[in-house]
Parts: C-alpha cells; structure tokens; sequence
C-alpha cells in the first residue's frame, strides 16, 4: 500500500445522446448538446495542458468515466494524448447514484493509497478555474480539511479533501430546503471536518450556464466552446 500520494480525479462521460448533458439537450438538439459537450472535454483538458507545475500540486491525472466500454476509455485517451498529456489512468465508474459513485472512487483510490489527497472534479467546465485551486495548494494548509469550490446552482464544482473521507457523501439526499453544497458542509461539520470554501464558479448544465460561460472567458481559453457555440448560432 502507497502512502501520500495525490490525485487528481475527473469524471466524466463520453458524449452520447440522451446520455450525456441531458438538461442542454432540452434546449438544444440531441447532437447539438452532445457537439458541445465533447467541446468542454476538449478544452478542459487543453487548458490543463498548458498549466506548469499543475502535478505537482494536484497530483496524478485519474479519469472516472461512462459509460463502462472500451470506447469510452479509448475516447479520453485520444484527447488526452492530443494535448501530450501522458501520465494518467483511466478506470471505470460504478453504476449507482451520483454520490454513491463519488464515495466509491474515495474508497477505491484510499484502499490503494493510504493518506491519499484527491482533487475531484467533472468535464462539464470548458473554463475551470486551475488559478483558484493552485492559489490554495501552493500555501501551507491542513490536508485534514475539506476544500470546496461552490457552484452558481447550489452544488459544487470541485471538492479537495483526504481520500479516507468518502463519508462526506453519505448524507439524506432528500432534505427540503437545502442546496446540494450545504448538505455536504453540514455532513462535514458530523464528521468534525473543517470546511474551506473557495470562490464560485460553474459547470455548464443548460444553455444559461453556456452563455454565462461565454461571457466569462475570451475564445483563446475556451476555443473548442466558442467554434462550435458560433456553429449553432448561440453566438
């Protein structure tokens, strides 16, 4: 068993209609949301290749993906290797809930990897924001806590926290009243976890979250997005 190893985790899907970004579906076409979501991966990972010095603060590149074939695993690896992104691993999600599935990759990588610190986060953010986590994870900080990046829809776009807490994920997923971001703060302090929260920012779920991403970021962050926004006349 490793000790102190770190890792940065994503999960994703594999573009697929009525699979993959169902919600933008709604307000666009089936290949329409699925052309755009496969432009988030790509530039995702095309500005995660021009970060210097992003392992060794986040540690190594694991992807969680879906759906569970060959050709979901062979997709990632084709644009990872387009960007000469070369240390990474590619496993499988397990099929269950969202958060069931968010605690099974804690409990797989901590099993391997005693002491083990995981940066979690998900393909749907063309523009994610490396600066804010670096910002954190270059200061001397107590691994102990959880850090969260708040989304502008009451969930979460990034979680850092020790791979031995996947208990935070376990918590009533139908209280009244309670965003996705306060139930796990809450389900933290149970647990005697100190929270950081980090500044907001968003994964893209609708056409709004689209847009407003759009007018965040200049078209040489974000190039993927913007062509084929352009192409279906979004802007």
């Amino acid at each position: 068993m490793e000790k102190g190893n770190k890792y940065f985790v994503i999960v994703g899907k594999k573009p697929e209609e009525g699979f993959s970004k169902t919600r933008l579906a709604k307000d666009l076409n089936g290949e329409g949301s699925k052309g755009l979501y496969d432009s988030f991966i790509k530039d995702f990972f095309y500005n995660y290749s021009k970060r210097t010095n992003l392992e060794n603060i986040f540690g190594k590149l694991l992807l969680f993906v879906t759906p569970i074939s060959e050709d979901s695993k062979k997709y990632f690896e084709s644009i990872l290797k387009s960007n000469l992104i070369d240390n990474f691993e590619i496993k499988y999600q397990s099929n269950q809930s969202f958060f069931f599935r968010l605690k099974d990759i804690f409990e797989r990588i901590n099993e391997d990897n005693e002491d083990s610190f995981i940066h979690l986060t998900g393909t749907d953010i063309p523009d994610f924001p490396f600066h804010y986590i670096e910002g954190y994870f270059g200061k001397d900080i107590n691994k102990e806590d959880v850090f969260i990046g708040p989304d502008e829809d009451g969930g979460f776009y990034y979680i850092g926290t020790a791979g031995k807490n996947s208990q935070i994920f376990e918590f009533d997923y139908n209280l009244i009243n309670e965003s996705v971001i306060d139930r796990v703060i809450n389900r933290c302090r149970e647990l005697n976890l100190g929270v950081r929260v980090l500044e907001k920012w968003s994964d893209i779920d609708n056409l709004e979250d689209l847009k407003n991403c759009l007018c965040r970021s200049p078209e040489k962050i974000i190039p993927y997005t913007y062509k084929k926004s352009k192409k279906l006349g979004i802007i």
